[in-house]
């Protein structure tokens, strides 16, 4: 249905799943952006952009419901709501990480606030927006989004946005399936394969917490041209360093099973020429590499090859679309209560496992961010969700050949030596590879 600036509207299936991963503990709301000018950022302008962009995309103005039936209500004191903080900041990077740390809850909205943290460096604008809205890849249309905006007002003050209207559901994607998709949608699969990793937890006390690892174009130039020369990506090689950090860390036994959980973006299974509103359109899968005593990077690398070919020929994007069209079919007939009990079920049998994901966001690309020639864009990086116990997510994203690493953990529940172990043990052996290439 088309989206009104007031009232509400539905919420899609893939925001109910979110939800519940939030409110089970599984995964933190937050999410989030920053970039960072040399130049400097307008403050009042900034502000009248993060305005225009709640109406240009509505769901970020609005709160999440999730009594009945959930959905968005559009929230009526937006120009109160929306507000801008400004501080001075000797580490603009550990604060931006903090900032979006310290959450935002999708049941009290909007779903996006900001920041500017002004150092030495120049200005970095920070977003902290919500899972339950927007995936990764929304995160990087919220980016390009808001810089369009802000390079609008500063030709045309007076400049207004359309609203987007168009559905935020999988629908698109899942009326181009073929019947045999259609046909591998409707037969059971189970979504967390067993898993034999054991990620401790910890009682305690302590936040949301993000750390962070960056890999430099001086590195990243050689490990790409690695990749290359073995028919493997960049997120290949990722998943295969992810994958032998884990390894070295929790010493699962030869043989065992672990899985690593990874996301999809399903934008590219949309029709020729079509253009999603902000909204979550992920596809979950597991990868099964097994542990091997001796194996070198090399091995490693090929079988996780091996793995993600076939998970692309099989075109499972737009299987994953139709399921969660058939999903929220079967829900809005039989009710809320069967999802929940059924979510119920999932997250017993995962209790004392470990789930490790690795979510590549990808490219923020740098020609398509632009705040205009009065702020120059310097950095931009990504936040993802926060992990809980057991869920170890490491979030990557790029910007100009410079790739970031980030773990979010709630230091309450996650051992924050172990985290800080995988993510320099990860950051390690790309480097590794890097140079050893180059030499």
């Amino acid at each position: 249905m088309p989206i009104g600036m007031s009232g509400t509207f539905r919420a899609e299936f893939m925001d109910w799943i979110v939800e519940l991963l939030v409110e089970s503990k599984m995964v933190g709301a937050q999410m989030g952006a920053a970039v960072r000018s040399g130049a400097g950022f307008d403050e009042a302008r900034v502000v009248r952009a993060i305005r225009l962009l709640v109406d240009a995309e509505p769901v970020l103005g609005c709160r999440f419901v999730v009594d009945g039936m959930p959905r968005w209500e559009r929230m009526v004191d937006l120009d109160n709501r929306i507000t801008l903080e400004v501080m001075s900041s000797a580490d603009p990077a550990s604060d931006a990480a903090c900032y979006v740390a310290a959450g935002l809850d999708p049941r009290e909205g909007p779903q996006v606030r900001a920041v500017i943290l002004r150092g030495a460096d120049g200005d970095t604008l920070v977003l902290k927006t919500t899972h339950v809205a927007l995936d990764g890849g929304g995160l990087k249309q919220l980016l390009y989004l808001l810089g369009r905006i802000y390079r609008a007002l500063g030709d045309d003050p007076a400049y207004v946005p359309e609203p987007d209207p168009r559905p935020r559901s999988l629908e698109s994607i899942a009326k181009t399936a073929s019947f045999m998709d259609r046909l591998k949608a409707v037969r059971f699969r189970r979504n967390f394969p067993r898993t034999d990793w054991s990620v401790p937890g910890i009682g305690g006390e302590g936040e949301p917490i993000y750390m962070a690892d960056v890999i430099e174009p001086t590195d990243f130039g050689p490990l790409a041209a690695y990749g290359k020369t073995r028919g493997a990506t960049v997120h290949d090689l990722l998943l295969a360093a992810y994958f032998r950090t884990l390894f070295a860390e929790l010493q699962p036994a030869p043989g065992a099973h672990t899985p690593v959980n990874m996301s999809a973006d399903l934008r590219p299974w949309l029709p020729p020429d079509a253009v999603m509103p902000l909204a979550n359109l992920p596809a979950t899968w597991a990868v099964m590499v097994t542990p091997v005593e001796g194996e070198d990077f090399a091995g490693t690398l090929a079988r996780v090859v091996e793995r993600t070919r076939a998970w692309k020929a099989s075109d499972v994007g737009r299987t994953r679309a139709v399921e969660s069209v058939l999903g929220e079919w079967l829900v809005r007939l039989f009710g809320m209560k069967t999802l929940r009990r059924h979510w119920r079920m999932i997250t017993r049998a995962l209790e004392g496992t470990g789930y490790p994901s690795l979510t590549n966001i990808g490219e923020i690309d740098g020609t398509v961010l632009d705040f205009g020639e009065d702020a120059p864009i310097d950095d931009a990086y990504l936040f993802g969700p926060i992990g809980y116990p057991g869920g170890l997510i490491v979030t990557v994203s790029t910007f100009r050949r410079r790739l970031r690493l980030s773990v979010g953990i709630d230091a309450r529940s996650t051992d924050v030596g172990l985290a800080r172990r995988v993510l320099d043990g990860l950051a390690t052996e790309l480097r590794t590879i890097a140079r050893a290439g180059s030499s």
